[in-house]
């Protein structure tokens, strides 16, 4: 396993060509979300977590040129990825992208500076949810918007009609996750911590898709899992044939006229920063 101090999917080329392909299935979803939360043009917008930069280049085309958007990410690697990708000329962003790459829990941003910030799949990654949440809640303006999309439970996907690995790999990449210090179930707690942290929840919605093998979708679990089910291996959380068993699985299903796949139950989260005494 990668150490607790990293990104518990390694970071190499590979897992920036599958965050690629992950952001194109999921950039509608991340668009309408967005739009719904208030995102526009001439906003000062904060990616968290932003990986190679996928969702941010989004949010700058939403913001444009009056707008800006700071880009936070801890892996240098991934920050360097995106930096020269900031350099091509043919792919100049709408907005000003203000890449740094610190923690999320000392971001360093000013006080009220944000008009809204974005997180998606990250705080299944942080431990201490209060530690990132209290130094953003000083970083928005009153009333602005932090949309987040994560795990509600991650154990509950499905595939079918043969899932004979299922509940194993179910139990080998909770205990993964657990070992990390991740939580696959952290939309349940995403709630009350923000509320302690000075949110106000406006809206809560599920997000589950489901797929056929005909689907764009379909690629999105076997990709993820041909590259971190050897990693869950690795650490003793599997044993080794589990992998070659899924993938026959997973081959008689992409054959089979009923097979289908459910992602693991989401949740959108839109929570506002509350007025306090003393504020304007």
């Amino acid at each position: 396993m990668p150490s607790p101090h990293g990104y518990i999917y390694g970071v190499q080329d590979a897992e920036i060509e599958r965050l690629a392909m992950q952001h194109r299935l999921w950039a509608d979803d991340c668009l309408r979300h967005c739009k719904r939360a208030g995102f526009r043009p001439a906003q000062t917008l904060l990616d968290l977590g932003c990986g190679p930069g996928f969702a941010a280049w989004d949010l700058a085309e939403l913001v444009g040129p009056k707008g800006q958007i700071i880009a936070i990410e801890r892996e240098a690697k991934y920050a360097d990825f995106f930096r020269q990708e900031l350099s091509l000329q043919h792919r100049r962003p709408r907005a000003p992208i203000d890449l740094r790459i610190t923690s999320a829990q000392t971001p360093g941003l000013d006080a009220s500076s944000l008009d809204g910030a974005y997180a998606r799949w990250f705080f299944t990654f942080i431990p201490d949810l209060g530690e990132v949440l209290r130094p953003l809640q000083q970083a928005l303006r009153v009333n602005a918007p932090l949309v987040i999309l994560d795990y509600f439970n991650w154990a509950a996907l499905a595939w079918g009609p043969r899932q004979e690995t299922l509940p194993q790999i179910r139990e080998g990449v909770t205990a993964a996750f657990d070992s990390f210090g991740a939580d696959g179930c952290v939309g349940q707690a995403l709630p009350s911590a923000l509320t302690a942290a000075g949110f106000e929840l406006v809206d809560m919605r599920p997000r589950v898709h489901m797929a056929r093998p005909q689907d764009a979708l379909w690629s999105w679990p076997q990709v993820w899992l041909e590259g971190f089910l050897p990693t869950v291996i690795e650490a003793g959380h599997l044993p080794a044939d589990i992998f070659p068993r899924w993938k026959q699985e997973w081959a008689h299903n992409a054959q089979d006229p009923a097979g289908y796949f459910m992602s693991p139950p989401q949740v959108e989260l839109i929570a506002r920063r509350k007025r306090t005494g003393g504020q304007g």
